[in-house]
């Protein structure tokens, strides 16, 4: 591979673009900041500040990226801190959640955050 190509494959990564919308609880905080923290270049490498959602509206927010061809992706929504990461409503870890590229259907996935794990 050549330099070029290799620096292009990280910035533009290949696969699907897919849009993931994120729906929060009245509870977010007025004024934060969320993000998708994943693996992979794109989503941070499991940083919690991996890629930044922009808001789109009341309690919506929204990242675009590509969904890398040969594997799923896999991510989480943080607040900017894996102490205000987002939880079940009961408050245990939800887990991963994962997108497939074989299970896609169109170009969003829909993410509902139940709590955060800060929530009282």
């Amino acid at each position: 591979m050549s330099f070029l190509r290799s620096i292009a494959s990280k910035f533009y990564p290949a696969g699907q673009p897919v849009s993931i919308v994120v729906q929060t609880p009245d509870a977010t905080p007025a004024g934060e900041q969320l993000y998708l923290a994943g693996q992979g270049p794109q989503l941070g490498d499991w940083s919690a500040t991996g890629l930044r959602l922009k808001q789109t509206g009341p309690g919506t927010w929204e990242a675009k990226l590509r969904v890398p061809a040969d594997k799923p992706l896999e991510f989480k929504v943080t607040r900017g801190g894996w102490d205000r990461v987002e939880s079940h409503a009961d408050g245990s870890d939800t887990g991963n959640h994962r997108v497939d590229p074989a299970e896609l259907n169109g170009t969003s996935v829909l993410h509902t955050v139940e709590r955060w794990s800060d929530a009282c």
